[in-house]
């Protein structure tokens, strides 16, 4: 019990009926999607996979407008061009279609309407730069090292013996 001055501890609410998932979940799958729906959502996310890399160099996917009155079944594409590519993608479009259609199990998208503009690239993240390490701490790596029959092992370990060899500490050699 708590004192007259306090107050009490909010109780646990109790629902004594199952309750629907879908509708919080489709409030945060909204604001999580930006309003796009998941079809969209998929085949932005999944962009490279679906059209291959070269493709996907060239074009991103901009939004896929529904169709409306007469045309309510079909969907239209939007992609995001280099401009260099334009026409090449083009001339891709009936793959593209079919390759999108492929991945989503249904004929979603009706045709592909091409915007030339400059494509939103990521960027690599930087690898930091490995400080050299000392003659003889290098010496005492390719000798740790050397057993490897491997080549990309034992380049992977280089690579890491260098990158911890190399940070300040009490215990490095």
């Amino acid at each position: 019990m708590s004192a007259p001055g306090e107050s009490a501890p909010p109780a646990a609410v109790r629902h004594r009926r199952l309750s629907s998932v879908a509708a919080p979940v489709r409030g945060l799958a909204k604001k999580l999607l930006g309003g796009k729906a998941a079809v969209e959502a998929s085949v932005m996310l999944d962009w490279p996979a679906i059209v291959g890399t070269e493709i996907a160099e060239r074009c991103q996917p901009r939004k896929l407008a529904r169709g409306r009155g007469a045309n309510a079944g079909a969907a239209t594409l939007h992609l995001t061009v280099d401009a260099p590519f334009a026409l090449e993608i083009q001339y891709s479009a009936a793959q593209i279609v079919e390759r999108v259609n492929r991945y989503l199990g249904y004929p979603a998208v009706a045709r592909l309407a091409l915007h030339q503009g400059e494509l939103l690239r990521e960027e690599k993240p930087r690898l930091p730069q490995i400080p050299p390490l000392a003659a003889p701490t290098r010496q005492q790596l390719d000798q740790d090292i050397s057993g490897i029959a491997d080549d990309g092992l034992r380049q992977a370990l280089d690579r890491l013996g260098q990158a911890v060899l190399a940070k300040p500490g009490p215990d490095r050699r």
